[in-house]
């Protein structure tokens, strides 16, 4: 079987020299703040998800500058992200690396995420498609939006599991919907087939995010390449959180809600294999992962369509 590695390495290392060419500004500072998070590792899963859709809808479309370009663009609004991410949680670690901002400051982490976004629209210009572009600006305010959102959740132990997934959608799943949307627009596909792109991508930024908070409290350091218990110290209710609260009786509620607010791991951890919480959310994973499979059987058999669909499996048994 061909792997996304054999199908994806050229045009792949294309989309790494365009980001590159966008890290550079006269500025020094600038280029050691950008370069050092953007160049320091990552799955590039958003830019593989970008050129596996274009492949899907035909295989010579990986190879199209405006994909590579639009693929690269993509990388750099969601680097952006996550600097302006790192500043509000205060992080301290990002993939296995100091963060940006506790190199830099957060300062310099605010306005190095500015230059980014500008970065990733310059390169997003190299398309005249309007749903593109309307795309780009509608996943830039549903990320700020979706991260006040969650900063207004933060200590709200009774956070509904609709909430969640609103939350969850904003920060990870709206760019997982375009960059499967991206080359749909492109290539001007089928209206079903567009949808069946934009289900696929929000359903598999469900279960990436939901493993996400799984590997929050039960992974390692080292393994995930950030803190672990980051949201229990910044208090953000997730779905691990949401089912050991909905699975307790009242009179037990207080034993939770207090290793929650002493940031107490490993009491956690206890009331989440007394609930099968953490069971729970891999259920659910397995489900939104399940959703998104099912949401590419309107196109055909094809190397694409394979590593999509293994893609959507990988995402709930990633360890990091």
């Amino acid at each position: 079987m061909t792997s996304t590695e054999e199908l994806l390495s050229v045009p792949l290392e294309k989309v790494n020299r365009y980001i590159m060419s966008e890290m550079n500004s006269p500025v020094e500072l600038v280029n050691s703040v950008c370069r050092h998070l953007i160049l320091g590792g990552g799955k590039r899963i958003r830019p593989t998800l970008l050129l596996l859709s274009a492949g899907l809808i035909s295989p010579d479309a990986v190879h199209d500058e405006k994909v590579m370009k639009l693929a690269a663009a993509i990388e750099i609004l969601h680097t952006a992200t996550l600097m302006h991410d790192d500043v509000i949680d205060e992080s301290e670690m990002r993939r296995g690396r100091k963060s940006v901002n506790s190199l830099f400051g957060n300062s310099v982490a605010v306005l190095g995420g500015d230059y980014l976004f500008t970065k990733a629209f310059d390169l997003a210009s190299v398309t005249e498609s309007t749903e593109i572009f309307r795309d780009f600006f509608r996943a830039v305010s549903t990320i700020a939006s979706g991260e006040i959102e969650q900063m207004g959740n933060i200590d709200h132990p009774e956070l509904s599991e609709k909430t969640y997934y609103h939350t969850i959608y904003a920060k990870t799943g709206v760019l997982f919907e375009i960059a499967v949307r991206i080359p749909g627009f492109l290539f001007k596909v089928s209206e079903a087939q567009l949808q069946g792109l934009t289900d696929y991508g929000r359903y598999l930024g469900n279960a990436f995010q939901i493993a996400d908070d799984i590997l929050d409290y039960t992974s390692s350091a080292d393994e995930l390449g950030k803190n672990i218990g980051d949201d229990l110290h910044n208090h953000k209710i997730t779905l691990p959180l949401i089912y050991i609260l909905n699975a307790l009786p009242d009179h037990e509620k207080q034993e939770a809600l207090q290793a929650m607010e002493t940031c107490n791991l490993d009491a956690i951890m206890n009331l989440a294999e007394k609930t099968g919480a953490i069971s729970r959310c891999y259920k659910r994973a397995e489900q939104e992962a399940a959703n998104a499979r099912n949401a590419l059987n309107i196109f055909p058999e094809s190397p694409y369509r394979k590593q999509l669909l293994n893609l959507a499996e990988m995402a709930v048994k990633r360890t990091r």
